[in-house]
Parts: structure tokens; C-alpha cells; sequence
């Protein structure tokens, strides 16, 4: 039998989405690329981290972390956003996309070493491949959002079709919603471009359209009059209200009130005061230029793009983002005018200054949001914003 095991390869420009979590952790699409894997492998999916990310990862794992491979090992790297062609691997092969290796098969004792190095063994044999969906840089995950949403929407089955009293489905499209989530009468679902998936214990409140594809997450209430536009996947235990298309919440964030964000990815514990608004379109209709960690800004190579907003950001009613706006973990944006297209790690920023947010009063207002969802800040999550916040000290 042949192991799995998804590893972090530190590779790429992807903060601020890798600050606290593995690559493997990032929402893609309705799934992170781990969920993906647990759903199209047949065999335990084991993961493998760096130290800087072993601890706070682990809490959450709820699987076997960096296990010595005791068998052969289906080593798939976790930027691969979709791998399952890698399930074709026979034993002595790996497969490549330029200088990433995507996946390799290999006797358990290749695999210790590959692991370990992230070199490979002469003897495997190493296939070159065209089009697979890496992530490189953080808008990576607006740019393969549509087509993967669908493909993840196809592969979760889960729930009933039955949308209730008073629901209105528009189209033929697949619909599945939890049998413990409700929809309430008046809210429209569009199934016409696309399916919708509500998963469990998921709320949606009256008078919202959602049109598909699109994700609703475990947990997830979605406010009254919300329009949730296709292409978008709303991780678990968000709240969410106004506008909000092509868009990503990684889970736990809150967009309670109006205001309008597409094309854009929000991580954990984000949250939008009321009337954030992001542009996602130059009025040149030209493509967006951004910057990925601080240094010269970079072709995206996207015509839409709005923000990318790291972990444990807070935005203050009316904030504008401009387009390939990048904000990194744990700042704060209080300022009139648009904030700077790049935002470094716990900035305080109002109209008047930009300070360095104490880390001290920042874990003590990290510690009472999180509790406010009945979760713990744990001491690896603390440890390793300590950790970010001493390296940007020292730069």
C-alpha cells in the first residue's frame, strides 16, 4: 500500500497567506488543497511542515505530522492546487513543472531523503508537465478561484437537493444544501452558471441571492440582502453582508455590513468595517501590477484583481483598496484615504501615523476576537505571530 503525504516546500512568494498556515491550508476553491487530497486518495493523508509552522499547524492536523516514511510514499507538493494527476505515478516516478517537482513516487527510504532535502534520487524518473495549477505568488488563488470552485462544487456531494418553502431556484444546476443548514424564504438561488454548495449549520438569511458557483461554509451566516456573486467560496464561521463576487474568505472572518469586495482573497480573523470597498479594475482596463512581499510591483498578469488581505486585519468603516492591494497579518487600517497599495506586517495606520502594533496589546485583542467564536488562541498561533513580528523588527 502506498502512502500520501502532502509537504510544505517554502517555495514562491506567498505571504501573507503563508504566515500561519502551510501551503496546503489556503482555501483555493471551496477546499484547501489538504481537504482536496483527503477526498480523492483512498489512503490517510499524512502532512509534512517546517518547524516554523509544525506547532501551529499541528493543533489543527488531526493527522500524522512529519512521520518518517516506514513504506512507499506518494509525496505531493501542497502548491499544487489540484493533485490528482498524480495518483498516475507509478513507483520510481515524479512529475515537474519547471524547477517544482508536483508530486513523486518513492520507495520509503527515497522518500525520507526527498523529504528531508527536497532532492530527488537519480534513478527516479521524472515526467515535465504543462498547465498545472501551482501557486507562485498570493493572487495566484484569484487567478485558478473559477475553475477550481467548480471542479471542488463536482466533487462535494454531500447534502440534499431540497431548497425549502419559499426559496426560489433559478436554472438546473446541482444544488446541495446541508440537511442542518437553513435557508430562509425569500433568499434566491441561482443555479444557472454554475452549482451552489451550503454546507452544514450554515445560515442564510432572507432576501439574499447567491449565485453559483459558490461555497458557503460550515457555520457561515450569511446576512440579510447580501448578494453573493459567482465565484465565490466562503470558508467556515464567517459572517458576511453586502456585495461580495470572485472572492475568497479562508474562514472566520467577518464582512458584517455593506459595501462591495470581488476578486479578492480575506484571511482568517479579517475583519471589514462597515462600507470596505475594494476596486478590482484599473480604469484602463489594463492588467493589475502588485507587489508580494515589499519589493518591486509585479505583473500579475490579471485584469481583475482587488485586495489580499492577510490574517488578523482590521479595516475601518469606508476603507477603499485600491486594486492589487496587498495587506499583510496583523495590521490595522484606519485611515481617510486609501491605504498604500502595500501594507507591511501589524501596521497601525490612521490618517495621522503609521505605527508598528505592540505585540503584546495585539495578542491580548487577537485573544478576545477569536473567543468571541469560541476559540482559543493557542500558544503555537501566539508563538508564531511573536515570531513574525521579531523578524520584521529585525529587517
Amino acid at each position: 500500500m502506498t502512502a500520501v503525504c502532502l509537504f510544505h516546500d517554502g517555495m514562491g512568494q506567498l505571504d501573507p497567506l503563508t504566515d500561519l498556515r502551510a501551503s496546503f491550508d489556503i482555501r483555493t476553491g471551496a477546499l484547501t488543497t489538504l481537504q482536496r487530497a483527503d477526498r480523492i486518495f483512498s489512503a490517510a493523508v499524512s502532512i509534512q511542515l517546517p518547524d516554523a509552522l509544525r506547532g501551529l499547524c499541528s493543533d489543527h492536523a488531526h493527522r500524522e505530522v512529519n512521520q518518517t516514511p516506514t513504506e512507499a510514499t506518494l509525496c505531493i507538493n501542497g502548491r499544487w492546487v489540484d493533485p490528482r494527476d498524480a495518483a498516475s505515478l507509478e513507483l520510481g516516478q515524479a512529475m515537474r513543472i519547471g524547477d517544482t517537482i508536483l508530486a513523486a513516487h518513492l520507495p520509503a527510504d527515497q522518500a525520507r531523503d526527498f523529504l528531508a532535502r527536497g532532492t530527488l534520487d537519480p534513478s527516479v524518473h521524472v515526467k515535465d508537465v504543462d498547465g498545472a495549477k501551482v501557486l507562485d505568488r498570493p493572487w495566484d488563488v484569484v487567478r485558478f478561484l473559477p475553475d477550481q470552485l467548480s471542479d471542488d462544487l463536482r466533487l462535494m456531494r454531500d447534502g440534499a437537493d431540497e431548497a425549502g418553502e419559499g426559496v426560489t431556484v433559478l436554472g438546473e444546476g446541482d444544488l446541495r444544501i446541508h440537511p442542518s443548514a437553513k435557508v430562509y424564504p425569500t433568499v434566491v438561488l441561482d443555479v444557472e452558471s454554475g452549482p451552489i454548495h451550503i454546507d452544514r449549520d450554515a445560515i442564510v438569511r432572507p432576501h439574499t441571492t447567491i449565485i453559483g458557483p459558490a461555497h458557503i461554509g460550515e457555520g457561515t451566516i450569511i446576512k440579510e440582502g447580501a448578494v453573493i456573486r459567482a465565484n465565490t467560496s466562503i470558508g467556515p464561521v464567517c459572517r458576511v453582508a453586502g456585495e461580495v463576487g470572485a472572492t475568497i474568505f479562508q474562514g472566520y472572518a467577518n464582512k458584517a455590513h455593506d459595501g462591495y469586495v470581488g476578486d479578492s482573497y480575506f484571511g482568517e480573523w479579517v475583519n471589514l468595517g462597515a462600507g470596505t470597498i475594494t476596486s478590482n479594475l484599473k480604469n484602463t482596463y489594463g492588467p493589475i501590477r502588485a507587489r508580494s512581499d515589499g519589493g518591486e510591483p509585479q505583473d500579475t498578469g490579471l485584469m481583475y484583481l482587488g485586495s489580499i488581505v492577510g490574517d488578523h486585519v482590521k479595516t475601518a468603516i469606508g476603507t477603499r483598496l485600491a486594486t492589487g492591494t496587498v495587506i499583510m497579518t496583523g495590521s490595522q487600517i484606519a485611515c481617510d484615504a486609501p491605504p498604500p497599495r502595500f501594507v507591511e506586517r501589524f501596521t497601525w495606520l490612521t490618517a495621522d501615523e503609521r505605527a508598528c502594533y505592540d505585540i503584546d496589546k495585539f495578542l491580548a485583542v487577537a485573544s478576545r476576537i477569536m473567543q468571541r467564536r469560541d476559540v482559543e488562541l493557542s500558544q503555537s498561533h501566539a508563538d508564531r505571530l511573536r515570531a513574525l513580528h521579531i523578524a520584521l523588527a529585525a529587517t
